[in-house]
């Protein structure tokens, strides 16, 4: 287990994060990080971050992104800011197959670097989707506890939903961090069996 700091990498099967600044190195004021996407990566899903800000700056290749009802494709030097609250998704939209290389910040930085390295280790051990469909037991801990919702069903309906289901997939062994992606907030247990 590694503590997230500048300069790890943490890779899922199609993309590989690259941390710059830490919530530790900014004082929990930011998180930013490189982030390669290839090009078969299928966009992120739509989702909602109630109290941080995200921004992209595109370094090369092209980005689609959808920022509430806007959406549009950044070229090399373009960026977005996407409020707090807002739903957003992105995606690798290069014409030749090259990877996407972007920056990205989140403020406040929040939990969100135990956030990613959970996410990434479970889909780089095949862990996160089952026949193209998240676990819901699986996803709900990590949504709760990172307050990354979903862009629907409505974000209210979800706070009042999910923290029961996260409490089923507790009991069933699921976390919303584990010892062996990295030093999130509840490393009570390995990962998922």
């Amino acid at each position: 287990m590694t503590v997230a700091h500048a300069g790890k990498e943490i890779e899922s099967p199609d993309t590989k994060l690259v941390f710059l600044q830490t919530a530790a190195d900014t004082n929990g004021e930011l998180l930013r990080f490189e982030q390669f996407v290839r090009p078969d990566h299928a966009p992120v899903p739509a989702h909602v971050h109630g109290r941080q800000e995200e921004r992209f700056v595109v370094l090369s290749g092209r980005m689609g992104v959808r920022s509430g009802e806007e959406e549009g494709v950044l070229e090399a030097g373009e960026e977005v800011v996407v409020p707090p609250g807002t739903p957003h998704t992105f995606w690798n939209a290069t014409r030749t197959g090259e990877v996407l290389h972007h920056v990205v910040e989140l403020r406040p930085a929040l939990n969100s670097e135990g956030f990613f390295e959970t996410v990434f280790g479970l889909q780089r051990d095949g862990l996160l989707v089952r026949d193209r469909v998240p676990s819901p037991l699986m996803m709900a801990p990590i949504a709760v506890e990172y307050e990354n919702w979903l862009a629907g069903p409505p974000i209210p309906l979800q706070k009042l939903l999910l923290p029961p289901l996260a409490l089923l997939g507790r009991l069933l062994g699921y976390r919303a961090s584990y010892p062996d992606y990295g030093d999130g907030p509840t490393n009570d247990g390995r990962g998922p069996a």
